[in-house]
């Protein structure tokens, strides 16, 4: 498959994304934390969302070749206002009408933050265990108390205490082997570990909120979340919580696959394509 590989800049915010797809109807997709969008292009050409839609693959910062500046990361985080606008501005230089969005844990985060603050110009959004279902108090205290940041940034040079915590946790029962693997994965070089303070800080303020969202008008014919059954990191528990929290009707709006937390295979994206 040849990729399409573009870029998109506003106000010294950098977007690379690729585009792929035979439809005529827009989607603007977001792939998961360590993932870039060529990866996710890659497995949606093989399925019918290639066939429906014109597939805009976006990178989130710090990832593919998409740049936040490097003074702004401690300083001034984007803002769900700035990142809408970031976004309604892309669709504008591409000349979209009213584009889906799909995203994966990470990226449906995201993709559910631009639903919230702009659903007059988005369709639907199709999320695949996605994260921000619910607040997760230690990364708000990692994020907005200096001394957890300083450790954490000791950690991103001398790993070998938050591995040994990570095995700590599971052993005393505390965390899955599964989450622990995926922690541990997540961590594993010095790239990664910095990759995920930058996003996480960048990050921040970008956080979905249930009144907003329950102000959307036919919500209920917009929003269709996808979980994994065996999924140790967005637990199935969590969507249902986050529907009823919507006053929404799980039947309608959610979905548990046979699968646990890799929505990224060919075979899930085709069953979850063939009923759009």
């Amino acid at each position: 498959m040849h990729l399409n590989h573009q870029a998109f800049t506003r106000n010294s915010l950098k977007l690379s994304y690729q585009v792929i797809g035979k439809g005529s109807e827009p989607l603007i997709a977001f792939t998961g934390f360590g993932k870039n969008a060529s990866e996710l292009a890659q497995k949606l050409e093989k399925t019918h969302f290639f066939e429906n839609f014109q597939i805009y693959c976006v990178d989130f910062f710090f990832h593919g070749a998409s740049n936040y500046p490097k003074e702004r990361i401690e300083r001034k985080q984007i803002d769900k206002k700035e990142f809408a606008e970031l976004f309604e501005a892309f669709i504008d230089e591409n000349n979209l009408s009213n584009p889906n969005l799909l995203g994966y844990s990470l990226g449906g985060k995201l993709a559910l933050v631009l639903l919230e603050q702009k659903p007059e110009i988005f369709g639907k959004a199709i999320l695949l265990a996605p994260d921000g279902l619910h607040k997760v108090w230690w990364y708000r205290v990692l994020l907005n108390f200096p001394p957890f940041r300083w450790v954490y940034k000791y950690y991103i040079k001398h790993p070998k205490w938050y591995f040994w915590w990570i095995r700590a946790i599971q052993k005393m029962g505390f965390l899955h082997k599964k989450a622990a693997d995926f922690a541990i994965v997540q961590m594993d070089t010095e790239e990664k570990r910095s990759r995920i303070y930058n996003t996480w800080m960048v990050m921040k303020k970008l956080e979905p909120s249930i009144s907003s969202l329950q102000e959307i008008e036919n919500l209920k014919d917009r929003l269709l979340i996808y979980l994994g059954k065996y999924d140790r990191i967005i637990r199935p528990w969590k969507g249902r919580a986050f529907i009823k929290s919507l006053q929404l009707q799980e039947e309608k709006n959610l979905r548990v696959l046979d699968c646990g937390h890799d929505f990224l295979k060919v075979e899930i994206l085709q069953k979850i394509a063939n009923e759009e």
